[in-house]
């Protein structure tokens, strides 16, 4: 069965597509502050329209050092997805303690609560970093999911994230894949 990707990014603040993809967490904790505390988690949230509605078949976010939590909810206040970063403990290749591993994903059962996004509902992602060591520069809160899509019913939403989402594939494609260059 065919699916279709639909991003979102935490600095997007008006839903307009246009994003700033890299972020700062201002201030900072002492390196000995407990960094679940209050004064020392930056939070940032955004509020999408779904652009098409359908059967959710996975979820993750794309967080940097320093990461906390993530979380995508419904407009219902349903939780969709916990897509928290996994850091490692160890020494070795791919488990350099305290840095990001991997980062939790989403496949919901047929039938639960966050199976299913209906088109035009408001969607709400949350971020969260520590400040602990800060302030972290170029700190990314990205949410990708992938979904079996009804068919459209509102094809200006559905172009407009389809554009948004080329968008940020190409500077992605850019930023990561492209030569180094020389000054």
């Amino acid at each position: 069965m065919p699916t279709t990707l639909f991003g979102i990014d935490v600095t997007d603040k008006d839903g307009s597509g246009h994003g700033l993809i890299e972020y700062t967490v201002e201030g900072s904790c002492g390196a000995h502050a407990d960094p679940q505390s209050e004064e020392c988690v930056d939070t940032q949230d955004t509020t999408v329209i779904a652009p098409f509605g359908g059967k959710v078949v996975t979820v993750v976010s794309h967080l940097h050092l320093a990461a906390l939590d993530s979380s995508l909810w419904g407009e219902d206040g349903r939780l969709i997805c916990n897509s928290p970063p996994v850091y490692g403990h160890g020494t070795e290749a791919g488990n350099e303690d305290g840095y990001i591993i991997g980062v939790g994903s989403c496949y919901p059962a047929p039938g639960s609560p966050g199976s299913r996004i209906i088109e035009g509902e408001r969607l709400h992602y949350q971020v969260k970093y520590s400040k602990v060591d800060g302030p972290h520069t170029g700190v990314m809160g990205l949410l990708a999911i992938r979904m079996v899509r009804d068919e459209p019913q509102n094809p200006t939403l559905w172009h407009s994230s389809l554009t948004y989402l080329n968008n940020l594939v190409s500077w992605i494609s850019e930023s990561w894949f492209s030569p180094i260059q020389s000054l």
